[in-house]
């Protein structure tokens, strides 16, 4: 992600004016929907500081190492992720199960539950315990 809008940039951006804060923006909604997808196992990140000369401004901390707003919406949005989360089932008997790799885990009142693992090609494996 640019740091600034370049001159072959002048199509626009989905996020409008290029700031820290659009820049943050697009981060985590590119962020999530790559972990949406079962085939992406990773994301780099090229820029440390904004110092970097092959992506001016484009870092995740400014030129004086201090935090720039992108890095800390990631790391909200990765603490976000990690929280427990609760679900219910729609009135078809469905319940949307989490598209991220990982192991998930739903318990129900009467203390049945289920532990869900989704590998980080989608493939689902259920198992079950009282």
């Amino acid at each position: 992600f640019p740091g600034e809008a370049k001159s072959a940039d002048r199509n626009g951006f989905a996020w409008g004016s290029w700031t820290e804060h659009s820049q943050a923006q697009a981060a985590v909604d590119t962020m999530l929907l790559a972990l949406s997808k079962p085939q992406v196992i990773g994301w780099v990140w090229w820029s440390i500081t904004d110092h970097e000369p092959w992506n001016r401004l484009g870092g995740l901390y400014a030129s004086d190492h201090q935090p720039k707003p992108v890095l800390t919406r990631l790391q909200e949005q990765i603490i976000k992720l990690k929280l427990p989360r609760s679900a219910s089932v729609d009135q078809n008997g469905q319940m949307k199960l989490p598209s991220l790799p990982g192991t998930y885990r739903i318990t129900l009142d009467d203390g049945y539950s289920w532990q869900i693992h989704r590998n980080e090609t989608g493939q689902v494996t259920l198992s079950g315990a009282k």
